[in-house]
């Protein structure tokens, strides 16, 4: 009577086990249906417990990265494989792919990029704008070929990681701005800007200022140019970043024939209908005629005509002119 209890006992773990297996693939398959990342997990499932099985494999990936000195060519292929199992089975595991991703940065940046990219695409990470920033730095200071995969440029792909991070950095964090600027600048420096020849950081960093400035406020077709606008690099407005940008070329760069050149440009461009010093670029105000920063002689505007005196309506306040 026991041995035929026992054996009723088996069966019925027996059983179980597989029905709460078929019924645990069922619920993963259905999960799929309603979780937006599930595409991202390892096809294979460990009935249905893929996430807790990550959290094995970080344990176990901890562990090991304890036993290691650093990052080299014989264990970084295991690295990217140990992380690639733990974001496989649990797409959503952020830390694994930025502690993943920093370990590989320097010695194999483009499996640390590859690991960002699959945390990037992953609609349940959007609003983790330090992945792409993360992702955007280590192709902009490890990534030593200049197309990825022959294809890609490097300054591209930096730039569309760093407007990935900034369009999901609410408002964008100024070191983000910053990263994507000089991104952009990158890919001018060696060339023509509206004719005019890019021939150092500096003066490609205010020529991407200055396309930034027009390409959020003017409205082709009705619609912004980029997916987010630039406004402040924090406590300065982008107008006065690039006046401080301008100041500093035209104060180191004086005698640069290209960067007088942009410096036209940008007043066309930026400042038509402001007033600045010719000499510093210092903004001055109506009724002014000497710049308060380097004492040059300006050109006055806002006074009346008839007694001279600095006008803040239709009608001079001092004599009534119109």
């Amino acid at each position: 009577m026991k041995k035929k209890s026992l054996i009723i006992h088996i069966v019925l773990i027996i059983v179980s086990v597989v029905v709460g297996g078929k019924i645990a693939s069922t619920l993963v398959n259905e999960q799929g249906k309603i979780c937006i990342s599930k595409p991202f997990e390892n096809n294979r499932n460990f009935f249905g417990v893929n996430r807790f099985a990550a959290d094995v494999q970080w344990m176990l990936f901890v562990n090991y990265c304890g036993t290691i000195n650093s990052v080299n060519a014989e264990n970084a292929p295991i690295i990217y494989k140990k992380v690639m199992s733990i974001i496989q089975n649990n797409p959503d595991f952020e830390q694994a792919y930025e502690i993943g991703s920093l370990m590989l940065s320097v010695e194999t940046p483009e499996k640390a990029v590859e690991i960002l990219k699959r945390a990037c695409d992953n609609p349940r990470l959007n609003r983790n704008w330090k992945l792409p920033f993360l992702a955007g730095f280590i192709v902009s200071h490890h990534m030593k070929d200049k197309k990825i995969e022959g294809k890609v440029k490097k300054e591209d792909l930096a730039e569309y990681f760093f407007s990935l991070a900034a369009q999901r950095s609410s408002p964008p964090e100024p070191h983000v701005i910053s990263s994507y600027m000089r991104a952009k600048a990158q890919k001018l420096i060696g060339k023509k800007w509206r004719g005019i020849q890019v021939t150092s950081d500096r003066q490609a960093f205010l020529c991407a200022l200055i396309d930034t400035h027009l390409e959020n406020t003017i409205r082709p077709e009705g619609a912004y140019a980029s997916s987010f606008n630039i406004t402040s690099f924090g406590k300065m407005t982008i107008i006065e970043k690039i006046l401080s940008v301008a100041q500093s070329l035209k104060e180191e760069e004086k005698d640069n024939q290209n960067v007088t050149a942009t410096i036209d440009k940008m007043k066309e461009l930026v400042f038509k209908n402001s007033h600045i010093c010719e000499q510093c670029l210092t903004p001055y105000g109506p009724g002014e005629k000497y710049c308060s920063s380097c004492g040059a002689k300006v050109e006055v505007y806002g006074t009346c005509s008839k007694c001279g005196a600095v006008k803040k309506g239709k009608y001079c306040s001092n004599c009534g002119a119109e």
